[in-house]
Order: C-alpha cells, then structure tokens, then sequence
C-alpha cells in the first residue's frame, strides 16, 4: 500500500445482536428515514435495512451520508414491511456525502 493513501472507511456494518448499525441514510419516497446497514446482496433477516424511528437529529443527515446509530430494533405490526423499526439512541456522522 502507498503512503499516504486514504485509509478505506467502513460503509455497512453491525453488532451481532443489532444494538448498533452504521450504513448509508437515506429518505423513503414516503417520508420515512431509512439506513441500509449491509449489502443488499447479502442475507440478512431484515434485508439490511432498517426504518429509523423520527427523531429531530436526522435532520443533520442528508441521503448518502454514513452515519453510526445506537439504539434498539422493534419489531411490531406498525409496518408491513420486513425492515424493522429502529429506536435510535445515539447517532453521529461517519463521512458525508460527496456532494
């Protein structure tokens, strides 16, 4: 490796139990917010994506940004989709998008 190449930042990852996840943010056509946390080639139960729950610090985030979230999945009847709900936390930027 060259000297004083950029050092490669991690896009998706998560904790084993999903007590944090750190992806790509993004906004749904419906409004929601969402972070795909892992490929969407990959197997995941949840499809690697989570719908976050409105909390007034994703306002900060615009879509494409990285971004780390501390929290909980909640799983409930609320959406018919198999992305769960995610309670967030703690939430802070990783790298912003280039815009």
């Amino acid at each position: 490796m060259p000297n004083g190449s950029p050092i490669q930042q991690v896009r998706f990852d998560r904790a084993s139990d999903y007590s944090w996840l750190q992806g790509e943010f993004d906004c749904h056509y419906r409004g929601y917010k969402e972070l795909r946390f892992q490929s969407a080639s990959e197997d995941d139960p949840y499809g690697g994506k989570v719908r976050l729950v409105d909390d007034p610090r994703l306002a900060e985030f615009r879509p494409g940004d990285i971004i780390r979230v501390e929290g909980e999945l909640v799983r409930d009847n609320e959406t018919n989709s198999v992305n769960p709900r995610f309670i967030i936390r703690n939430v802070r930027l990783i790298e912003k998008k280039s815009r």
